[in-house]
């Protein structure tokens, strides 16, 4: 069963390549080492990708132009999919693979994004995938995506929704039983992810900061962690987007999913 209308196919199938972009710093080069244990564990190939022609750098394919336009290109013309890489957070983008261009790729990717933030640690691959749920258009794709990629990692998942709801909305919830229509089905998700195979756990969190709740859940998960949400395209910027929120502050690695 569907939960978000979505015309894009959506691809249950684990990705058969692992992109890395590079600009020539070690930061950048961070991800590497993360990306390729995904490979291993995907049965995958890693890619390394740069734009322009930085003599420092090494890697399989060299792009030309606009770093953002550039990946974006090339990530179209991919199949199955997922980009690892570094971000300090920061925006600036400088021609460096790194703050603003994480935030496009975030934002814009027609695949999932992995992202290592400046508090992120290169561990193994996770043996928890949290993911924070809300209601997004490409909530579904999300989905797919821990359907594939959980027993392929052997990973469990851990549902999440943070919901602070209003006096009105709980009087009107409880009285009536109906979901808030902003709050998705968290027991149908987990049953539709357990029914695939996965090892599913669901979370329903209170707070007004759902950033502060998930990584509170996160640090009493069996570690490695890998935080999951699915992004929106509201706008060209991030910053204030929970993806991002996470990207900046969590220890471990954030799988962002959209779909554009």
């Amino acid at each position: 069963m569907r939960m978000a209308s979505n015309d894009l196919p959506h691809d249950e199938r684990p990705p058969r390549t692992v992109i890395v972009p590079l600009d020539g710093s070690a930061y950048a080069a961070s991800a590497l080492p993360y990306g390729q244990r995904l490979a291993r564990r995907f049965g995958a190939r890693v890619q390394t990708v740069t734009v322009g022609d930085p003599s420092e750098t090494v890697a399989e394919v060299r792009l030309a132009g606009d770093p953002v336009e550039a990946l974006l290109a090339h990530l179209a013309a991919a199949d199955r999919a997922v980009v690892c890489m570094a971000s300090h957070g920061h925006g600036g983008l400088r021609r460096r693979l790194l703050g603003s261009v994480a935030e496009a790729l975030v934002r814009k990717s027609p695949h999932p994004v992995i992202v290592h933030g400046p508090e992120a640690s290169n561990a193994g691959p996770p043996r928890s995938i949290l993911a924070g749920l809300a209601w997004s258009p490409h909530l579904d794709q999300m989905v797919d995506t821990l359907s594939s990629w959980a027993p392929r990692l052997d990973a469990g998942i851990e549902l999440a929704h943070v919901r602070f709801p209003s006096a009105a909305e709980l009087y009107v919830a409880r009285a009536s039983g109906h979901t808030p229509p902003d709050q998705p089905d968290i027991g149908l998700i987990a049953e539709r992810l357990t029914i695939g195979g996965a090892r599913t756990s669901a979370h329903l969190l209170a707070g007004d900061d759902p950033v502060t709740s998930l990584l509170g859940l996160a640090r009493r998960l069996p570690a490695p962690v890998l935080l999951a949400v699915a992004t929106h395209q509201a706008d060209e910027r991030a910053h204030d987007d929970i993806a991002y929120r996470l990207i900046r502050r969590a220890p471990w690695p954030v799988l962002a999913t959209c779909g554009s």
